[in-house]
This record gives structure tokens, C-alpha cells and sequence, in this order.
């Protein structure tokens, strides 16, 4: 590098999806995260820079499928018109191709609390939107999802015009 630049500063994996929560909910101040806390560190450390400054993150401790019921309960406790739940996808207990993660999005959406995720498979599960590493960083939506949970979905921006050759 030379002096004085500074490297560039990446986006971060959740800084698409955080984004797109807060346009289309911005009365959800709160992003629950239910997840082994131990093994999704890395992911937690870069969602929580997504979420700095702009909204609270709860994060809910999982250590098997068989605590799933305990940390619901905590979650339950939450007013539900305040909060979403980003699903960590490759968190090994509630991600989105375990058992325990299916059952995380079927009791939120059952709830009323709407999903998010990073990758387009979590709308299979249930979840309303997905942006991120997952997909390309383009939104991807299930409108059958949010009209179930009567939430708006996030707009999705218009493409940039394209420049105009200079003659």
C-alpha cells in the first residue's frame, strides 16, 4: 500500500441482510440470533458489526437440539412486534440444514416473528427474505411467507441506469 491509503473495508456477511431488515421493519429494533454461540463466534462477532449503532442483538445460547425448547422459551419472552430471527446458516445446531434449525423457523413463523437468513435454502424452511454471501448479495424473497406473517418485505433497489457513452 502506499502512504496514506488505507486498505479497503469489506462488507461484512450480514451487513446486506441487517439493511434490508431494518428498511422493511424499522419498529423491529431487536435481532434475535438462537445459536451454539461457541461454534458460530466468527459470525456473531461480524453480525454484531452489522448491527452496531442501529439495533440490539439478542443472542440465545444453543448447545443441542435438545435445548431448543429451553431457549424458545427465552425468546418468547420478547415482545414479537419488536424482534426478528436471523438464522445463522451453518450454525451446527440451528442452521438451516439441521433438524432443530426447521423446527427454530416453524415455531417463529408460528409465533408471528418473522425469518431472515444469508442464503435463498432458508426460504425453503420458512424464512421471509435471504441476502448475503448465499446469494450474491441479491434479495430473495417468499412473499407466501410474509403474507402468512403480515409483514412487508424489503424493496428491492432498482438497477442502476447505465452510463451514457459521452460523444
Amino acid at each position: 500500500l502506499l502512504a496514506g491509503m488505507a486498505a479497503p473495508i469489506l462488507a461484512g456477511d450480514f451487513d446486506a441482510v441487517i439493511q434490508s431488515a431494518r428498511q422493511a421493519w424499522p419498529e423491529r429494533r431487536t435481532v434475535v440470533v438462537v445459536c451454539n454461540k461457541d461454534a458460530s463466534s466468527m459470525a456473531l462477532m461480524d453480525l454484531g458489526s452489522a448491527t452496531e449503532n442501529i439495533m440490539s442483538m439478542f443472542v440465545v445460547h444453543v448447545g443441542s437440539p435438545k435445548e431448543l425448547d429451553r431457549t424458545l422459551t427465552v425468546v418468547n419472552r420478547k415482545p414479537k412486534d419488536e424482534i426478528f430471527l436471523l438464522l445463522i446458516s451453518d450454525d451446527p445446531v440451528t442452521g438451516e440444514t439441521t433438524q432443530a434449525g426447521k423446527v427454530l423457523v416453524g415455531r417463529m413463523t408460528t409465533r408471528g416473528i418473522p425469518v431472515v437468513a444469508t442464503t435463498a435454502a432458508a426460504l425453503k424452511l420458512g424464512a421471509v427474505f435471504a441476502q448475503g454471501p448465499g446469494t450474491g448479495d441479491k434479495l430473495v424473497t417468499n412473499p407466501e411467507a410474509a403474507k402468512k406473517l403480515g409483514v412487508v418485505l424489503p424493496e428491492v433497489p432498482a438497477p442502476a441506469p447505465a452510463p451514457v457513452p459521452a460523444k
